[in-house]
């Protein structure tokens, strides 16, 4: 059985419920967006196991290309525009092999 959170904040809070209701072995959750947050409940090994990670400056820098293009008159090709975002998993955080994220993350905070 699982959770899938429309955005990391809800996983970490539907994670305390399930870990206070002792069903960590039994409920998996998995986030949107790579919150610090969603780090930190990953590090703890609960049931809180992955998130999707987007990347705010790839998104914006796409917008941009793409309202430039149409400015000029160009066309965009098909109804969606693509921006990869990347599964990570609570034991790629464990491992530190995610911590290419959460260094972007802290350099966005202190640019704030």
């Amino acid at each position: 059985m699982g959770v899938f959170a429309p955005f990391d904040g809800a996983g970490v809070a539907a994670a305390q419920a399930i870990e206070e209701a002792g069903l960590a072995d039994h409920i998996v959750v998995v986030g949107i967006d790579g919150d610090p947050q969603a780090f930190e409940a990953m590090k703890k090994g609960g049931p809180f196991k992955a998130t999707v990670v987007q990347d705010p400056e790839g998104i914006g820098q796409t917008a941009v290309r793409t309202a430039f293009k149409l400015y000029e008159g160009g066309k965009i090709d098909g109804k969606y525009i693509y921006v990869p975002s990347r599964l990570v998993t609570q034991q790629e955080v464990i491992n530190g092999e995610a911590s290419w994220w959460e260094e972007k993350v802290r350099k966005w905070q202190e640019q704030q």
